[in-house]
């Protein structure tokens, strides 16, 4: 399917479901074609679907000691605010603390509710890497 035949079968999907009276009293296909949908979304969207979804982030201390163990701790304690005010669900897979409540590291998993028109959590912070200092 090129562009202009997925904008087309777009478009007539949407309008069957806001005018066709009957078009969600047959729940399995009125979900199928909910589901096509969002396929034929996402295949426009191309790169920018992988945007709207969730993500791994790891933190790693690196040379410096508990210091560096500490920053580490701070680093997670904004990220984990930043994905509560976007209402994200975050938990963690792997943590390595110190004896003084720093991580040597730590890697969450952050996964985004639905999102449409909108990056989500991956979209987000895909360019949040590197090493950052104190």
């Amino acid at each position: 399917m090129d562009e202009i035949e997925i904008k087309n079968r777009i478009l007539n999907i949407e309008n069957r479901m806001n005018t066709d009276m009957n078009f969600w009293s047959d729940s399995d296909s009125a979900q199928a074609e909910m589901r096509e949908l969002k396929d034929l979304k996402d295949k426009l969207d191309g790169e920018k679907a992988l945007d709207r979804g969730g993500c791994t982030m790891s933190i790693l201390a690196g040379a410096g000691g508990d210091d560096s163990e500490d920053w580490a701790r701070m680093l997670l304690a904004m990220y984990l605010q930043y994905a509560d005010s976007q209402t994200w669900v975050y938990k963690t897979l792997h943590k390595n603390k110190n004896d003084h409540n720093g991580y040597r590291s730590i890697t969450i998993e952050i996964k985004s509710k639905e999102v449409v028109n909108k990056l989500g959590a991956y979209g987000q912070l895909k360019n949040e890497n590197g090493v950052h200092r104190l």
